[in-house]
């Protein structure tokens, strides 16, 4: 009997796609656009990965693992590899940001005094990176088509996913903050410690108390400018 009731709350895979088809269909576009156009330009020596690019898959790719998950596509024999996958897409794409973040901002962060070896390896992670995303992108038209998803009719192109930055930055006019020597941290550190100390300790007299208790409490965080009423 128990079984039947189960049995009864699960979707048949057609009502399942139905309301797939809409939420999955940006996702398939984008892939779509990457089996297409990335691998006619290798997608990685001339930076066919951009970082809206690669936010978008992140972005989409996660909403998509937490629907499939949601709806038990990881253990169902027909949605567990699309689950898969777009778990893969989500990981490798964030992966991908990092690395242009990285490639994007060595200069500014001054992390070594000659920058080529580093600037190369980045450059041989990031084309390894976005070989494993085209391949993930060819997968999902595939596997989309093999579950019986219909793909969009409409092709994007690479306008949506300008990296368009100016040429110049902001000014930097935020007044300067001043820094605390590493002694004045330690003093700063050592007097919150003590603040808090002592009001865990008057804390704990309050908790210990008798039906004085709430009164005494209230009293304690009115000296302190945080009344209920105030």
């Amino acid at each position: 009997m128990d079984s039947e009731i189960s049995q009864n709350n699960y979707i048949d895979n057609a009502s399942f796609i139905e309301i797939a088809q809409g939420r999955m269909s940006r996702c398939i576009s984008v892939c779509q656009y990457i089996n297409k156009s990335g691998t006619a330009s290798s997608g990685a020596v001339d930076g066919f990965f951009t970082r809206p690019l690669l936010g978008e898959i992140t972005s989409y790719c996660s909403q998509m693992v937490e629907f499939l998950d949601a709806c038990g596509a990881r253990n169902n024999e027909t949605w567990y590899y699309m689950r898969h996958l777009m778990t893969a897409g989500k990981l490798f794409a964030s992966v991908g940001y990092g690395l242009l973040h990285i490639q994007h901002s060595l200069k500014v962060y001054h992390l070594v005094d000659d920058l080529t070896e580093m600037m190369d390896d980045t450059e041989a992670a990031i084309r390894f990176n976005s070989g494993v995303l085209l391949n993930f992108s060819s997968e999902v038209v595939r596997e989309s088509l093999e579950i019986g998803l219909a793909l969009p009719e409409c092709i994007l192109d690479e306008t949506e996913f300008a990296d368009i930055m100016p040429h110049n930055r902001l000014p930097q006019d935020k007044t300067a903050q001043k820094i605390c020597t590493s002694e004045e941290t330690i003093a700063r550190l050592s007097t919150t410690f003590l603040n808090l100390a002592a009001e865990a300790e008057a804390l704990h007299k309050v908790k210990n108390s008798n039906s004085d208790s709430v009164l005494l409490l209230y009293t304690f965080v009115a000296q302190r400018g945080d009344s209920p009423g105030a």
